[in-house]
């Protein structure tokens, strides 16, 4: 995958930065991973990174003064090439290099022929001349810029290049790509004048290229131009169709990108030239290169559009896997609430009734984050809950669910999971961890104490196959909390690079003793937040909270 090229410019000064795809943060601090010195730019400021889909997103840290697209004042935004990200009085843009030629069909039609022609003398463009069109040329230029600004495919932009141009029998029109690489140019669209629209294509072969031509575009990346016309000893090889005509070459390079540079090549009779033609097919070469910017900034802007809709609904599917409304649960008082790093997130937490009246919940964390950790998060859900449906042992039920999951789990992946099964009538609670966090136990007075010691494996390959999941009992008591959290919580960091650890976990829970299970939850996850500040949340945050409401069997007694 090609690298990716963060374009600083800040008055006249441009720098450039390799941008690191795991993401880096943009700001005014010497410890950001770019620093832009300016009152007008936060200490920290923004966050660039690469999704999964290999779109590159800046996101605002709360600055001060915001980031804008385009003049667009934005939160979180997928880059595209050619959209200027404004921080302060920088400008930012990002170069995709050869990677972003994707975007355009890469299958040359075939490899190209070529002619030695040692003699041959080229000519290049005088960038410092005006070009002179007649009003005829002119006409020419429009009529062709109308045809490429209605394509809407980028496929078709360079067929419909050549066919616009060879429009002469005898005369051909090809695109080349030209590789750092390869010797041989790649023939992208051919047309030969006098053939049918689509007929081209079998004449390909029959069009050898000047290797002088093609060397000197290559090596100057600057329009050429070159002519036997006063040469009929044969010494150059420029002709397709009529050895002995005298023949004219122009080559104009399209566009250039990280060693591959694709060119616009057109082989005249010279008894058909005219005296602006080297001018004309510069002006053509110009107008095709800001079409395909434009289509291709459309595509990429459509696809990017295709993505955020299906993100939209993969993550409005998954919220509806999450917990609801639990106010139907009388017995007890229980919450949960799940934020996902990025739109879809791997932790799994689920709250449903067992068929012999127990109230069962889990929640898992799945390793990694994103779409491969949301895909194994809904199979656990499912497989936990379908063989929770005829499995009343805790420890079987965790085994057969391991040895499902992981059938569908690359081997460098693992789940950790905490399951417990609740009698609500007698507060008994059944319950395994499989290399979860351990859960808090939390009294009214503020008294924290854990859960168990983890004894399982988490679900995994090794574990499947490997010995029997344990579970365990325990009483709750009347106002007793049960916590669980993923290790997002735990895991966060600040944007002093700390870790917000059990330690704060603990004392976060320690004002909750008289809260509801909804406000201890907030405010476990409130506090992470507020202790990340403007750092971004690097995993999945979730939370669940249990209160026992009603009296244990030993106390009715």
């Amino acid at each position: 995958m090609a690298e990716a090229i963060l374009t600083v410019t800040f008055g006249d000064e441009v720098s450039e930065v390799v941008l690191n795809p795991r993401g880096m943060i943009i700001g005014r601090s010497g410890n950001c991973d770019i620093v832009l010195d300016n009152e007008k730019v936060s200490r920290r400021h923004a966050r660039i990174f690469r999704d999964p889909f290999d779109r590159w997103l800046v996101q605002d840290l709360d600055s001060r003064n915001g980031i804008r697209i385009n003049g667009a004042c934005v939160e979180v935004f997928a880059i595209l090439p050619g959209e200027i990200v404004t921080i302060g009085p920088f400008s930012l843009g990002i170069a995709h290099g050869a990677g972003y030629e994707d975007l355009e069909t890469k299958s040359a039609m075939s490899l190209a022929t070529i002619a030695d022609d040692p003699q041959t003398e080229v000519v290049y463009a005088d960038e410092a001349r005006d070009a002179r069109l007649s009003r005829g040329r002119l006409k020419s230029l429009g009529v062709i810029g109308e045809r490429l600004a209605s394509l809407t495919d980028v496929s078709m932009l360079y067929p419909e290049l050549c066919f616009s141009i060879a429009r002469i029998p005898g005369s051909a029109a090809l695109v080349v790509r030209l590789s750092d690489c390869e010797e041989l140019p790649q023939i992208l669209a051919c047309h030969i004048g006098g053939t049918p629209r689509h007929g081209s294509d079998h004449s390909v072969s029959g069009v050898p290229l000047s290797r002088r031509v093609i060397q000197a575009v290559a090596s100057k990346r600057s329009p050429v131009t070159a002519s036997n016309a006063s040469s009929m000893d044969g010494s150059m090889q420029l002709t397709i169709a009529d050895e002995s005509r005298p023949r004219s070459v122009y080559c104009c390079p399209l566009c250039d990108s990280g060693g591959i540079m694709d060119a616009l090549y057109i082989d005249a009779p010279s008894d058909s030239a005219m005296s602006d033609d080297f001018d004309f097919f510069q002006a053509v070469a110009r107008q095709v290169t800001m079409a395909r910017n434009v289509l291709v900034h459309a595509e990429a802007r459509g696809r990017q559009e295709l993505i955020e809709r299906q993100l939209d609904m993969a993550c409005q599917i998954q919220s509806k896997l999450l917990p609801g409304d639990l106010d139907y649960i009388k017995a007890v008082d229980i919450a949960a609430r799940c934020e996902p790093a990025m739109w879809v997130g791997g932790d799994c937490c689920d709250v449903w009734e067992l068929p012999d009246g127990r109230l069962a919940f889990a929640l898992g964390d799945v390793c990694g984050k994103g779409l491969p950790a949301a895909m194994l998060m809904s199979n656990l859900q499912a497989a936990l809950r379908a063989t929770a449906s005829f499995c009343e042992d805790l420890g079987r039920l965790v085994q057969q669910v391991a040895v499902q999951v992981s059938r569908h789990m690359p081997d460098d992946m693992y789940i950790t999971l905490f399951v417990g099964f609740l009698d609500t009538a007698t507060g008994q609670l059944q319950y395994l961890n499989a290399g979860h966090l351990q859960p808090l136990i939390l009294s009214k007075d503020g008294e924290i104490r854990h859960l168990g010691v983890p004894r399982n494996l988490p679900i995994g390959p090794i574990s499947a196959d490997g010995p029997d999941f344990e579970a365990s009992c325990e009483t709750l008591d009347t106002g007793i909390s049960l916590v669980v959290v993923s290790d997002g919580i735990t895991e966060s960091i600040s944007d002093k690079s700390e870790l917000f650890g059990a330690h704060r976990l603990e004392a976060s829970l320690k004002t909750c003793g008289s809260l509801s299970a909804a406000e201890t939850v907030g405010r476990i996850i409130q506090d992470a937040a507020d202790f990340r500040g403007s750092a971004p949340q690097n995993d999945d945050v979730t939370a669940l909270c249990l209160v026992n409401q009603r009296c244990s069997q030993t106390e009715a007694e």
